[in-house]
């Protein structure tokens, strides 16, 4: 082999963890948030209508930038806050008539891939303060899979099907809560 080609392999070594690695990011609360036309009806039911308070939120995982993109309880509490309040149920004037409880189970990532397919499990307990009133506790799953067509580098991959999983993951728990009242 010639001195030029013995020079040229770190160059493409180097090349290669570029495109492919990256600190790690986040997920954020843009990416998260379910807008309001992302929701079958525009408008809540009259007895959530300002009538949810977020009183935990439990399961996330910081982001270490030099290893993968996850998603933190502050920012699926951020996230969740926003979509509720895009629904417009969320109380905003002190504690509302129900209790939300919401626990991120897991967040199934790849570990490499082309296509990054996210899986979230969350849980959703929301408790009222009537006894009178209807409780609801249910379990969602969704996925998101973030193609190299959204971003040409796996740590955005990962970061854009993060936030992704969880935005379908509320927008589940929110259409849930739609059939239930």
């Amino acid at each position: 082999m010639s001195n030029g080609h013995r020079l040229a392999r770190p160059h493409w070594i180097v090349l290669v963890a570029a495109v492919l690695g990256g600190c790690a990011s986040p997920a954020t609360l843009e990416g998260m948030t379910v807008v309001p036309t992302d929701i079958r009806s525009a408008t809540a039911s009259a007895e959530l209508r300002d009538a949810i308070s977020i009183r935990s939120v439990a399961g996330g995982e910081p982001t270490n930038p030099l290893w993968t993109s996850e998603v933190g309880n502050a920012e699926f509490r951020a996230a969740l806050e926003s979509s509720l309040r895009n629904y417009g149920v969320l109380a905003e004037d002190g504690p509302g008539d129900y209790a939300l409880d919401a626990t991120l189970v897991d967040l199934q990532q790849p570990f490499f891939g082309l296509e990054m397919e996210v899986t979230s499990t969350a849980t959703y307990h929301l408790e009222p303060k009537n006894a009178q009133k209807r409780a609801f506790d249910d379990t969602v799953i969704t996925s998101y899979t973030a193609s190299p067509s959204e971003s040409f580098f796996a740590v955005q991959r990962l970061r854009l099907a993060n936030e992704g999983a969880i935005r379908e993951n509320i927008r589940e728990f929110i259409r849930r809560l739609e059939a239930a009242y």
